[in-house]
């Protein structure tokens, strides 16, 4: 971050406290995790966006790959036209396929974000809850997933929201992969 809040600062404290050993990720990067996983970093770039939003603009997204499965970790910056503009015009299509997509339930239905759907081609696209619910004249805002899947015709053949349906978990294999919603 270029301008860290306290809890970043509290975060970065207790790493210097602990001696934990850690890598700033920048676009480009292949982080081997074991013998089959890998985390491709598609996103931020260097230097960080100086900005309005520097958490969302310069937000980590991640591609996982493992045998069977690819999901992509969009996050927050899901709400960023600067980091998905970025990330379409920086990043060939084939590293933003997916099988699941991941991103914020109060992303919204920007262009730049169905554009990313629509090149990803994902099976199920996964909305989870940020920790502070956007609210609009008192009345919590949320992205129509419909709108997202209709403007561009991506056909995700399953839209989860994890504050309606609850916690998802993810299983791969050689073979394939599965969801289930506990």
């Amino acid at each position: 971050m270029l301008h860290p809040s306290t809890t970043y600062a509290l975060w970065r404290r207790t790493i210097s406290e602990r001696n934990f050993r850690y890598l700033a990720a920048n676009q480009g990067m292949d982080i081997t995790i074991g013998m089959f996983v890998s985390l491709q970093i598609l996103w931020p770039v260097r230097p960080l966006h100086k900005g309005s939003n520097e958490v969302r603009d310069n937000g980590l997204i991640v591609r996982v790959v493992t045998p069977g499965l690819r999901l992509l970790l969009l996050g927050a910056s899901a709400q960023s036209k600067y980091a998905l503009t970025g990330l379409l015009n920086d990043v060939a299509t084939p590293y933003l396929q997916a099988d699941v997509v991941q991103i914020v339930d109060e992303a919204g239905t920007a262009e730049e974000l169905n554009t990313v759907l629509q090149r990803s081609h994902p099976t199920v696209l996964l909305m989870t809850p940020t920790s502070a619910k956007q609210r609009k004249g008192g009345k919590q805002v949320q992205p129509s997933a419909l709108a997202l899947k209709n403007t561009v015709g991506w056909n995700a053949a399953q839209v989860i929201r994890t504050a309606q349906e609850g916690t998802v978990t993810l299983s791969s294999d050689q073979s394939g992969w599965s969801i289930n919603i506990v």
